[in-house]
């Protein structure tokens, strides 16, 4: 298959690769926990950064790992063309979360508190805009504190993992949505910069 458009993936496929990890409730002091990443391999803490991927596994392994030991449940570090929205405190019958959804039509699932939503979706870099990555973290705002939805890149913004339950309410594919984004981030998160 040519670089340029990469493979949609299944859920299976998805499960097989080693981007898996383990995430624990952990007290701050603040009312919200953390949820703090441990590596099923180590069973101590990791991180979501290329030095820390031999820290990784797949699915089936870290759900070994969690049937055995202390953990909240299973996570999914956004790499290797994996990315993320997540949408907090808002349902799928939300006006402008259904309009999210229907634009990206790729795997969603409801998030582990059951009030929130998160949509996976692959992305080829390679077929954004010409100046995208440069221009990204001039273009964009990294969040959008009215609407409570996060978009993460992986290699354009921070590295990140996403929570996983597997329960999916829109497709189980995770589906290539790259001429997608530019309009949804335009939509969403655009600051008034303009590019020369």
């Amino acid at each position: 298959m040519s670089a340029n458009k990469p493979a949609n993936l299944t859920l299976d496929e998805l499960k097989k690769r080693r981007q898996w990890i383990l995430w624990k409730l952990e007290d701050n002091g603040r009312p919200k926990p953390d949820k703090v990443p441990y590596s099923p391999i180590t069973g101590c803490k990791t991180g979501c950064d290329e030095p820390r991927r031999t820290e990784w596994t797949t699915f089936d392994e870290a759900a070994q790992v969690l049937a055995q030991g202390d953990y909240s449940g299973i996570a999914l570090v956004l790499t290797d063309g994996v990315c993320g929205i997540d949408i907090d405190g808002r349902r799928e019958d939300d006006t402008e979360v259904q309009a999210v959804i229907r634009q990206f039509s790729s795997y969603t699932e409801l998030s582990p508190s059951g009030e929130g939503l998160h949509i996976l979706f692959m992305l080829a870099p390679e077929k954004l805009p010409e100046g995208f990555t440069e221009d990204y973290s001039k273009r964009y705002y990294k969040k959008n504190s009215s609407n409570n939805i996060e978009c993460y890149l992986p290699n354009i913004s921070k590295a990140r993992y996403f929570t996983f339950t597997g329960n999916p309410i829109h497709d189980t594919t995770i589906k290539e949505c790259t001429e997608v984004l530019p309009a949804f981030l335009d939509g969403l998160y655009a600051t008034p910069y303009k590019s020369c």
